[in-house]
């Protein structure tokens, strides 16, 4: 198995992952991999979102990158970055990286088409929603993507970043996501929910529908090409 690198963006979303890959190496028998972790300040990255908002991705993308570039010369030839929003601007890191990048959207796609969803419900950040960072390749599965109207991603959007630091959600602001999926489901029926943002995956937050864990897929997905790399 070759050396992982992974960016940690928010905490526990890179723990996550490792703690998942480790326990793939465990149940298949294996050594355990050797795995790198990089992270920056996440008040860096919280103005760098903020500078996505604002159509300035430059900052983003020079954090990244500068993780990214580490990890490799450590020695990780395969790297996983646990962050939704940073997959706005993936396209501008392959380009970019020395290391080969795994997407958490391509993981996600591929799942929804194993199990044939037809349609899911995507909750995420508003760049992640406005740029169509998963819509676009789910869509061309032919996978319905239903997202909340504009006022309500407007708080699902505040809820999330508000979250970003401070790590926590209020009953109150679980109580409003919930009622804002529900309201959707009421509506248009779905098969899944796509939790595309750590934050709206915290413990306060109980969904009643069947969820898609992004994190989950892409370490299953680092586990896959690193464990085949010749």
């Amino acid at each position: 198995m070759r050396s992982i690198g992974i960016v940690v963006v928010c905490h526990q979303p890179g723990m996550d992952c490792v703690h998942r890959i480790v326990q793939l190496a465990n149940d298949a028998s294996m050594k355990q991999p050797s795995i790198i972790l990089e992270n920056s300040d996440v008040e860096s990255y919280v103005q760098a979102f903020k500078q996505l908002e604002d159509g300035k991705p430059k900052q983003l993308i020079h954090l990244a990158l500068h993780s990214i570039e580490a990890l490799h010369r450590a020695g990780a030839e395969v790297v996983a970055i646990p962050n939704n929003a940073i997959h706005c601007v993936f396209a501008q890191l392959v380009e970019q990286s020395s290391a080969r990048l795994i997407s958490m959207v391509d993981a996600v796609s591929e799942m929804c088409k194993t199990n044939q969803y037809q349609s899911i419900c995507l909750l995420g950040t508003t760049p992640l929603i406005e740029q169509n960072v998963y819509t676009n390749p789910l869509k061309q599965l032919g996978i319905e993507v239903i997202v909340p109207k504009s006022l309500e991603q407007d708080e699902v959007h505040q809820i999330a970043m508000g979250a970003t630091l401070s790590n926590k959600i209020s009953e109150e602001e679980a109580q409003r996501i919930r009622s804002i999926v529900s309201n959707i489901h009421d509506g248009q029926k779905f098969d899944a929910l796509l939790i595309a943002c750590s934050e709206l995956m915290l413990p306060t937050l109980k969904y009643e529908f069947t969820c898609i864990d992004p994190f989950q897929l892409l370490a299953e997905k680092v586990f896959e090409v690193s464990s085949n790399l010749k």
